[in-house]
């Protein structure tokens, strides 16, 4: 799978590690639900930039033959954290409640069937 990080360079070098190793560590989270993922893109913004202090928060965009899954904060405050390991926990399982609620919703209609 493909990782792509955008805007790394509005991270401090400790932030940019802490963020790879704690999406390389979850990874597994996402090929569990759905077993072809072929790319994972990861946008960072920032905000209240004030200071030697920022909030930081992440979006995620998982990509695979069928689906694009996205996760869509509807302000980005609002998904805004001042610890990065925060900020990615909460990005990570905001994409993989919605690949799961969608992967749900279509095996309940009947439309896909179940990958093994």
């Amino acid at each position: 799978m493909k990782i792509e990080y955008i805007h790394l360079n509005l991270l401090e070098k400790e932030e940019q590690q802490t963020l790879k190793e704690i999406i390389e560590l979850n990874i597994i989270k996402f090929q569990h639900i759905l077993k072809d993922i072929t790319s994972l893109r990861i946008l960072i913004h920032t905000f209240d930039r004030k200071g030697s202090r920022k909030r930081i928060s992440l979006e995620a965009i998982a990509r695979s033959p069928l689906y694009t899954f996205h996760t869509h904060p509807v302000n980005h405050h609002h998904m805004a954290e001042w610890d990065i390991r925060q900020a990615v926990h909460k990005t990570i399982n905001h994409l993989k409640n919605e690949m799961e609620h969608h992967i749900k919703k279509e095996n309940k209609l009947g439309w896909i069937r179940k990958q093994h």
